[in-house]
């Protein structure tokens, strides 16, 4: 940028004011590469950690799954659509002995 300053201080008319224009582009090109690296580097911090929560979500399926291996109302409950096997562990889990309800709006309620 000294060059771009010092052309810009010697030279009169036409050149001068391309050199001040090409000497203020230059300072704002140098900010926005600093904020450039700033968002590269907060991008790649979500990045590894949504990787991180990833790998630990499949960690917690499989538990879940092997939870509900030999549980034929987990099974049913994973077979909802949207519903996989964290839900499901976590209903069976809250709900409990199912023959403890007498009517379907005592499970609901």
């Amino acid at each position: 940028m000294q060059a771009v300053e010092q052309v810009s201080l010697g030279q009169g008319g036409r050149e001068q004011a391309q050199a001040q224009a090409l000497h203020a582009l230059a300072r704002r090109s140098t900010a926005r590469a600093r904020a450039v690296a700033a968002r590269s580097l907060v991008a790649r911090t979500l990045a590894r950690h949504l990787q991180e929560r990833a790998g630990h979500g499949a960690e917690r399926d499989a538990a879940s799954a092997d939870l509900l291996h030999d549980d034929a109302d987990g099974q049913r409950l994973q077979a909802v659509p949207g519903s996989g096997p964290q839900t499901a562990a976590t209903i069976r889990a809250e709900r409990g002995d199912a023959s403890r309800f007498a009517r379907v709006d005592e499970v609901v309620a």
